[in-house]
């Protein structure tokens, strides 16, 4: 046993399993079927366990094969999320910005810049911490905030 089983392994574990066989999950992921075999062997070899009993008419999973797939299920849904929360927080179409303002900033610039990044970036919720500005440059150098409105001097 290596290293794990793969996304891709997952992906034509589950789709072997929707499709009931490995030439039509093949055909569905636009793979060669000999290919898609391969990772299913690797898949198995991987776990130590035959996940599908083969048959000329079609497949039938194994109980271990059967317990597997919620989990299989989970796991691309969480990579899927994985990679849609790093867009999201890349392109600002999701997520929350943390902004930290000393406490009488409202009176100045906060209200405007706070309306026009809202008007820019819809989609993300908006976190404001009022702090002194000391306490501000600290979070926004230690990553704590993503940016800060600070009154000078300020270490």
């Amino acid at each position: 046993m290596g290293e794990g089983p793969t996304l891709r392994q997952l992906e034509y574990f589950l789709s072997a399993v929707e499709h009931g066989s490995f030439s039509a999950a093949a055909e569905h992921e636009h793979v060669a079927q000999p290919s898609l075999s391969e990772q299913i062997r690797r898949l198995e070899h991987e776990l130590g366990a035959i996940l599908f009993i083969r048959t000329n008419r079609a497949l039938r999973l194994t109980d271990i094969g059967r317990l597997l797939v919620p989990l299989a299920r989970n796991t691309l849904r969480s990579a899927d999320l994985i990679s849609a929360t790093a867009r999201e927080a890349t392109t600002l179409t999701g997520g929350t910005v943390s902004f930290g303002t000393f406490s009488s900033a409202h009176r100045y610039l906060l209200t405007p810049l706070v309306a026009e990044f809202h008007a820019r970036y819809p989609q993300v919720r908006i976190k404001i911490v009022g702090l002194n500005s000391s306490e501000v440059a600290t979070a926004v150098r230690t990553g704590e905030l993503e940016a800060g409105l600070v009154q000078l001097p300020v270490e």
